[in-house]
Parts: C-alpha cells; sequence; structure tokens
C-alpha cells in the first residue's frame, strides 16, 4: 500500500462521513430513497488490506452516525456487517489474474462493470439490513426491498460522483 493509497483512503473517510453528517442524513427522495454514502468508507478501502480494518470502520464511522442520527447501534451492526462480507465481495469479483498491490476498489482503478459487480452486492446487504430492523422484522418486507433498491441507486451514484470529483487526471482520461 503506497502513499497515495492512504491519502486517498482519508479523503475518502473525509468527505463520505461529512456528506453523511452534515447534508444526507436530513435528505431523502419521495420517502423512498436514502443515501448512505458513510458506507462508501468501507467499500473503497484498499483491496489489500486486513480484513478487519473494514468491520472496525464500518462499527466506527456507523457509530458516529448513530450519534449524530440517535439510531442506537443500527448504523453501526450495518457497518459491521458490511466489512465483514467485503473480503467475499472482493474474491467473488477476483479478476484473472489476481489483485495486483496497486489496484484500487474504485471506478477508476477496477473499471464500471467490476466497480458495480463488487459494490452493489454489498451495498444491496447493507441496506435491505438496516430497513429490516427499521421495520422490526419481515411484516413489511415489500416495502424495506423497494427502500433498499431506490436507496441503492442513490448511494451508489453519489459514491461514483465523489469518485469522479476526488479523480485526478490521468484517472479521469482512462
Amino acid at each position: 500500500m503506497n502513499s497515495r493509497t492512504i491519502l486517498t483512503s482519508i479523503v475518502y473517510i473525509i468527505v463520505f462521513n461529512a456528506l453523511q453528517i452534515l447534508f444526507m442524513r436530513q435528505l431523502d427522495l419521495f420517502g423512498l430513497a436514502f443515501c448512505f454514502c458513510y458506507i462508501g468508507t468501507v467499500v473503497l478501502m484498499p483491496i489489500k488490506i486486513n480484513p478487519a480494518w473494514p468491520m472496525l470502520a464500518g462499527f466506527a464511522f456507523g457509530l458516529v452516525l448513530d450519534f449524530f442520527q440517535d439510531t442506537q447501534g443500527l448504523h453501526a451492526a450495518a457497518g459491521v456487517l458490511t466489512g465483514y462480507l467485503r473480503i467475499f465481495s472482493l474474491n467473488f469479483n477476483t479478476p484473472p489474474g489476481g489483485y495486483e498491490d496497486y489496484m484500487e476498489p474504485t471506478v477508476y482503478s477496477m473499471g464500471v462493470p467490476w466497480y458495480l459487480g463488487y459494490t452493489l452486492p454489498l451495498l444491496f446487504v447493507h441496506h435491505l439490513f438496516l430497513f429490516l430492523i427499521e421495520y422490526a422484522g419481515v411484516g413489511q418486507f415489500l416495502m424495506a426491498i423497494i427502500k433498499t433498491i431506490f436507496s441503492m441507486i442513490f448511494t451508489i451514484a453519489v459514491l461514483m460522483l465523489v469518485q469522479a470529483a476526488t479523480a485526478n487526471s490521468k484517472q479521469l482520461k482512462k
């Protein structure tokens, strides 16, 4: 892991958590789509990192959001689950030659098809977990699925926009 990867991760941590706490927690689209961009800190962590770090980051950043939203550990639990499942998504989406040390799990490093195949299942599980707990079970399963799908689209759009905004000129030319 080089200094550029570490710097990029720090920028993502600051941007996603600031966005979530300052703007996204009050924003919903028609009561169906919510943006949980804080989970981008877990999803976009470097590929060659100890698997415990994404779980710890998911817990820490989820706990911070829980503090601001008074959700009593809901986001921390969803963040840990996402951090745990991240390694399985990376293994499932491993390119033919394997991962190189310089690779990052971003649109610009791995391409859109790989990025969506890696990110969408993680976001689906994260969001479904949140909404099923919100509805206290599977009583309103259909509404939880609808909110999960719309929120997943909203979140992936924000994650990709932030990556585009923070990309350097070499990455944008690819």
